[in-house]
């Protein structure tokens, strides 16, 4: 907490009469990074909802994981997001649900209006996997090599695409679409 109170040019009393403890003022952290991220993926996908009662799959899911510009915008969210992944599951999966579970249902309810042969539970399962990909995709952004100079270098625009087409045929397998 001094360390980080020191670099916000705080002192360390006040951070711990804000957040408490040094999980807590982590969690305010990861909300604030999230808070963008959220809001662009929910003005993405009210504009296409206004568009359509019958949304494709891909542009949701286009909706979803097109944060490139908002994440790479901010060169600390990946490493943040990473951060979350290795701390136990007691701690992780509340703060993944508080910050993004609404959102998250937001488009799992968009993609049952765009593949209305698949169950819901079953979308909820594959769109977890996507989130899966993307979240690859934030945290290592090229493929591993042995030798770093090997990897190809994407564009965000490059690597969404690359995602979506990876993504979306699992997705919509076995429905009418």
């Amino acid at each position: 907490m001094r360390a980080i109170a020191e670099a916000a040019g705080a002192n360390v009393a006040s951070a711990n009469y804000h957040y408490g403890s040094k999980l807590k003022l982590f969690e305010a952290a990861f909300e604030h990074c999230a808070a963008p991220i959220n809001a662009h993926r929910l003005h993405l996908l009210d504009t296409l909802m206004l568009k359509t009662k019958k949304p494709n799959a891909e542009a949701v899911v286009r909706a979803f994981v097109d944060v490139g510009h908002v994440v790479h915008s901010d060169p600390f969210f990946p490493r943040l997001v990473a951060r979350i992944f290795v701390e136990p599951q007691s701690f992780a999966r509340p703060l993944l649900e508080r910050v993004f579970g609404p959102v998250v249902q937001r488009f799992v309810e968009a993609l049952a209006l765009a593949l209305p042969a698949l169950d819901r539970h079953e979308i909820e399962w594959r769109f977890h996997f996507v989130i899966g990909a993307m979240l690859q995709l934030i945290r290592v952004d090229h493929p591993l090599h042995l030798e770093e100079s090997q990897a190809q270098v994407l564009s965000p625009e490059q690597q969404t695409e690359a995602l979506l087409d990876f993504v979306v045929p699992g997705l919509i397998r076995g429905s009418s679409v």
